[in-house]
C-alpha cells in the first residue's frame, strides 16, 4: 500500500530485540492497525516502523516498545485522549481521506497491548502528533 501512494516505509529494530512474545498473532494485528492507519492518513512521505529494547527495573522483565511514525495529517491535542477508545472517528477523517472508519481499529490495538503484557495497568499506548 505504500508503494502505491508513493510513501517510504521503514523498519528499525534495535539489534538487541529479541521477538519471542506468548502471542504473535495478536501483535502483527496490533502492528498492521497501527500501520494501516498511518497510511490511511498519510499523503506524502514515509512510515516508520520501529521495535526498541527497554531495560527494566532490578526484578521486573524487559519489554518492547513498538513504535509507529508517519509523515500524516496528525491529530488535534483535543482528540488524542480519546483515540483509542472505542468507535472514536474525527471529523477531519471524513475530509482527509473520503471516508469515516468504524473507531474500532485502534481500540483493538490498546485491547491487544493489554492482553498480551498480562498487565493492564502498567501497559501504555499513545499517540504524539
Amino acid at each position: 500500500m505504500c508503494e502505491k501512494k508513493g510513501l517510504k516505509f521503514n523498519i528499525i529494530v534495535d539489534k538487541t530485540v529479541k521477538f519471542m512474545f506468548n502471542d504473535n498473532i495478536r501483535i502483527v494485528q496490533a502492528l498492521m492497525n497501527l500501520v494501516q492507519n498511518a497510511i490511511k492518513f498519510t499523503f506524502k512521505g514515509e512510515i516508520t516502523v520501529s521495535a526498541t529494547k527497554c531495560i527494566a527495573n532490578l526484578g521486573e522483565k524487559d519489554s518492547i516498545l513498538f513504535s509507529v511514525s508517519d509523515t500524516g495529517i496528525g491529530i488535534k491535542d483535543e482528540e488524542k485522549a480519546t483515540l483509542f477508545d472505542q468507535f472514536a472517528t474525527f471529523d477531519e477523517q471524513e475530509i482527509s481521506v473520503g471516508t469515516k472508519g468504524m473507531g474500532l481499529g485502534l481500540s483493538i490495538v490498546k485491547y491487544i497491548a493489554r492482553l498480551v503484557n498480562n498487565d493492564p495497568l502498567s501497559t501504555k499506548v499513545m499517540v504524539d502528533s
